[in-house]
Formats: C-alpha cells, sequence, structure tokens
C-alpha cells in the first residue's frame, strides 16, 4: 500500500457516513476491539463490544485481515498513519483510505483510532455473524419451532397416553377422544421435527432434547 502523505481534498468524498473502529493494542502487540461508531448528519451510532475480542471475532474475515496487514507496518513510535489506498470491497460493502491515531495509556498499552474515508453498506455488513448483531427473523422462527416441539408437542401427546388419564377416565371415552386428536398431532409434529432437523443447527437440538420431555410410546 502507498503511504505517501496526500491532500484529502485530491478524492471527493462519496458517502456522507463516517466509520470508526476503536482498539487497544497491548503490550505484547494482540490488538483488542472495544467499539465501532457510525455517524452522519443526523446520527450517531456506537456499538461497544464485551469481552477480549480479536479482530478475527468480530470482523469479517476479509477486514480482519486488512486491518492486521495494516497494522503490522505501524512504527512502535509512530502515533500517526495514512493509508490513502486502503481498500476492502465486498457485496454491499466498501471501505477505503484509512487513518490511524494512536495514543500511549498504561502499562505499555496503546489506544489505536482508525477513521475510514468512505464508508458504503450497512455495519452489520462488516461484522461476523458471530457476533449476533444482523440475526434474522427465521432464525428465531426456527428457535420457536423447535421450543414448541420439545414444550408443547411432546408434553401433550405424553399426557393423553399417561396412566394418570386412564384414572381420571375410567371409561376411556376423554382418552379414546384424544387419542384420535393425538394421531393428527402427531404428524403435525413429525412434519415440525423435520422442519427442525433441516433448519436447526444439530447443537441446539442435543442441548434442548436434553433437558426437554421425551415421548412416551
Amino acid at each position: 500500500m502507498n503511504r505517501e502523505a496526500i491532500s484529502a481534498s485530491v478524492i471527493p468524498k462519496i458517502a456522507s457516513r463516517r466509520l470508526t473502529i476503536n482498539l487497544v493494542m497491548q503490550g505484547n502487540g494482540a490488538l483488542i476491539v472495544q467499539s465501532c461508531e457510525t455517524s452522519g448528519d443526523n446520527f450517531l451510532n456506537r456499538t461497544s463490544f464485551r469481552g477480549v475480542l480479536g479482530l478475527d471475532d468480530v470482523f469479517v474475515a476479509e477486514l480482519a485481515t486488512a486491518l492486521s496487514d495494516c497494522l503490522s507496518t505501524l512504527p512502535k513510535s509512530a502515533h500517526m498513519l495514512s493509508v490513502p489506498d486502503f481498500l476492502v470491497e465486498l457485496p454491499g460493502l466498501a471501505l477505503s483510505g484509512v487513518r490511524i491515531a494512536v495514543t500511549d495509556i498504561q502499562n505499555g498499552a496503546r489506544s489505536v483510532i482508525i477513521r475510514f474515508k468512505e464508508f458504503l453498506g450497512p455495519l452489520t455488513r462488516i461484522l461476523s455473524p458471530k457476533v449476533g448483531l444482523d440475526e434474522h427473523l427465521s432464525t428465531n422462527t426456527k428457535k420457536l419451532a423447535l421450543s414448541a416441539l420439545m414444550d408443547i408437542c411432546i408434553p401433550i401427546m405424553n399426557f393423553a397416553r399417561s396412566s394418570e388419564l386412564k384414572t381420571m377416565d375410567p371409561d376411556g371415552n376423554v382418552q379414546a377422544m384424544l387419542e384420535m386428536k393425538v394421531q393428527e398431532f402427531e404428524f403435525n409434529a413429525e412434519l415440525l421435527k423435520r422442519f427442525v432437523g433441516v433448519n436447526v443447527p444439530q447443537q441446539n437440538v442435543a442441548a434442548l432434547e436434553q433437558s426437554a420431555p421425551h415421548l412416551l410410546t
């Protein structure tokens, strides 16, 4: 990357929004992401991250690699770095031109502020899916389907076949009626099982199955 100093006015700015990433560089060189800020003419949004998260934990791989490569060239004594030809392009996202400001804090650690000249696309596009900021409605629908299967369907079918019901209904009239409904219910529950099996991660299914009631046969 060319790191020659150039005037910011040479290339006209396209985007009205700005993106700032705040890091802490520890004494051993490890980078900890603290927050991202997006701002525009009418808003300022700050997203902070919990725990000790590195570039790879927070950002998509392409951006994490580009930032790591860029910061690796930062001299230990430097407090400013400008990389006008910095560029990360992904579907729905473009980041270009970066300026880095570094401030010494304590115990050898340094505060690192990264600002981009151009930021085109949503904030969620730069973040790794494991951060969880961009959870789709479909994800919750799948979780709800799994919960309905484990917490509602199976207990109802078990109740219809339980010995307690036989005691409450010695003539078997209620149980006979419920048994007819249960057969229909089982068919729908089987469809729900197939949906869950295809759409919900297996580790989530296994975790719920351990604590959920099982179907009586």
